[in-house]
């Protein structure tokens, strides 16, 4: 998941002007929705595999202290998964370290915000999830967005049967051509169309 602290920070002498001071988070809650194919696993391996991180016996701790949940019902061992099972790790707070207060803006167009990023503003990585579970049968994936794979890894993750994909520039126009392209390729693999609300509504 990128950026990571298990352990607090010695505080600093003195801050830079306009910095904020290091100060614990309220925690964070790690969402997953097990695919068909993970079915058979265990809670502890499936997040010693999905969370490179943490060991095993560092799950297992966190297990039996009550931070995962499957299904909204809190784990104190750990259980086979099955697929669509949703796993919820209720992380609990850690120390946040100090960060600049303001940077400057590059770009902002409503959809896309570009920061001149300062030193000691960390990083995260981000993936899509899916609210739902990917419609049954084949599928042709669409998107006209800044990472269209990103659509594409999460519906395939999700346990979505993805014939093909189709990626599109950010912000990409649809034309009658395009869409008359999309309906042809999903007849040829017997499949259905799929994309994302953003590229729904354009």
């Amino acid at each position: 998941m990128g950026w990571w602290i298990d352990a607090s920070p010695s505080p600093p002498l003195s801050l830079p002007p306009g910095w904020l001071p290091s100060r614990p988070n309220g925690g964070w809650a790690y969402r997953d929705r097990i695919p068909v194919a993970r079915a058979g696993l265990g809670v502890v391996a499936f997040y010693a595999g999905r969370y490179g991180h943490s060991s095993a016996e560092a799950w297992e701790r966190r297990l039996a202290a009550g931070e995962i949940s499957r299904n909204g019902v809190p784990l104190r061992a750990d259980a086979v998964l099955v697929g669509g099972d949703r796993l919820v790790w209720q992380r609990p707070p850690w120390p946040e370290p100090a960060v600049p207060a303001h940077w400057g803006v590059i770009h902002d167009d409503g959809d896309l915000l570009v920061i001149d990023k300062p030193s000691g503003l960390p990083v995260l990585r981000v993936r899509l999830v899916p609210v739902e579970p990917p419609p049954p049968g084949p599928l042709v994936a669409f998107a006209g967005i800044g990472r269209p794979q990103k659509l594409f890894d999460s519906l395939a993750e999700a346990g979505g049967q993805v014939a093909d994909a189709v990626p599109f520039a950010d912000h990409h126009p649809y034309t009658k051509g395009d869409l008359q392209f999309l309906r042809s390729l999903a007849r040829d693999h017997g499949a259905r169309l799929i994309t994302t609300s953003k590229d729904h509504v354009r």
